[in-house]
């Protein structure tokens, strides 16, 4: 027993003595946690189309789509032995605005279109912004377009929703003319869209992707000198005759059609209610008003505008209504007020269904893109035709 005492009494010791050596000897490691955040948007609906740019990711369904700002006009395509396809009228969504949805495309980067079959489509940064394609006629001879088509996500053809071998969504191009590309940029069933550095991509590509990435290349650099930058940037711009006053305070600005058409074009099917019927649906081409407040300069959020034909008759909006859409009344076919999912954007249409306003109309026409695809229109009193002069006006 006494035996047993003295065991168990030296067994609790050297517990004790490997306790403390264990405890003078202990070594905390660091650990770090890299919390990696992903942003992303889940569809309304069935997911139609995915557009990511490394942890950005927004899903759309295609009303989700047809709910965002759309450009709509003209596209058509010429294949490889000279096939002419359309042209058609097409709606959709520019292709510019779901990139800079997640982020936006900069220098140096690509975007990666992938269809429901795996096929894949690769522009370059040079190739989205400077619009470097080939442009034919409608004959397929190759022109320079007076504007540059707009790159878009179509997803309704002649005013019907895309057929299974085409959509729901096709990359496509859409202008005021009756312009045709190269049919091999037409990307059909596109279901992702990705932006990715240049760089990353070559150095990961297989054989097969570096061949795809050099064909790309070559394509850009046999096209560049034919496109409608190039000539807007280099040809002196006609200043007469004057078509259009801007007058802030003691200063005014005037301008040309052909000064114009420098600014940024907007695309727009539209069409407005009267007498609790819709009008004509038609394709215009023009600029908005906020695009040409900004390039006159001096509009602020205390001023208003005032848009006037030759006969003094005028509308006046405010700063709200012009930059940001909001405060105007939008109603259905029936003439019943609806709530818009979209700024509707006040316009100056210089072409109408591909050709320059009459002179019922023009040359410059006040108009409204509200939401044709939702079936939503502004009212008719808001349009104004033969618009003559802006005026901005300081707040009171």
């Amino acid at each position: 027993m006494k035996r047993k005492i003295i065991w168990l009494g030296l067994s609790v010791l050297m517990v004790a003595a490997m306790l403390l050596a264990s405890c003078g000897t202990t070594t905390t490691t660091p650990t770090t946690t890299t919390t990696t955040t992903t942003t992303s948007t889940v569809a309304a609906g069935p997911t139609v189309l995915t557009v990511s740019k490394g942890n950005q990711v927004k899903t759309y369904s295609l009303a989700d789509l047809q709910a965002l700002p759309s450009v709509s006009g003209n596209g058509g395509s010429k294949g490889k032995g000279g096939t002419i396809t359309g042209p058609y009228t097409y709606q959709g969504v520019a292709l510019m605005d779901l990139l800079n949805a997640v982020g936006g495309i900069s220098q140096g980067q690509s975007v990666t279109l992938t269809s429901s079959d795996n096929y894949t489509t690769t522009l370059t940064y040079d190739v989205i912004t400077n619009n470097s394609f080939n442009f034919y006629d409608t004959t397929g001879n190759p022109i320079t377009p007076q504007t540059k088509p707009t790159l878009a996500m179509v997803y309704s053809q002649n005013g019907t929703a895309l057929d299974s071998t085409h959509g729901p969504v096709e990359l496509g191009f859409i202008s005021a003319q009756s312009i045709l590309t190269d049919g091999s940029m037409w990307a059909k069933m596109v279901v992702n869209i990705s932006i990715a550095s240049t760089a990353a991509t070559t150095t990961t590509a297989s054989t097969t992707a570096a061949v795809t990435t050099t064909t790309t290349s070559t394509t850009v650099t046999t096209t560049t000198t034919t496109t409608a930058a190039v000539v807007i940037t280099t040809t002196p711009v006609a200043t007469t005759p004057v078509i259009l006053t801007v007058v802030n305070g003691g200063t005014s600005k005037t301008f040309s059609m052909a000064q114009l058409q420098q600014i940024t074009p907007t695309f727009a099917q539209s069409g407005f209610v009267k007498g609790g019927a819709v009008g004509s649906i038609d394709q215009y081409v023009g600029v908005a008003l906020k695009d040409l407040l900004a390039v006159v300069g001096g509009f602020t959020a205390s001023n208003s505008v005032t848009v006037a034909d030759p006969t003094g008759y005028s509308k006046t909006f405010t700063y709200a209504m012009i930059v940001n859409g909001t405060g105007f009344t939008v109603l259905d076919n029936t003439g019943a007020t609806v709530s818009s999912p979209q700024p509707v954007v006040p316009f100056l249409a210089y072409t109408k269904n591909g050709a320059a306003l009459d002179t019922t109309n023009g040359p410059l026409y006040l108009g409204f893109i509200s939401n044709v695809a939702l079936n939503q229109y502004t009212q008719s009193s808001l349009w104004i035709k033969n618009v003559v002069t802006i005026t901005i006006i300081a707040a009171q």
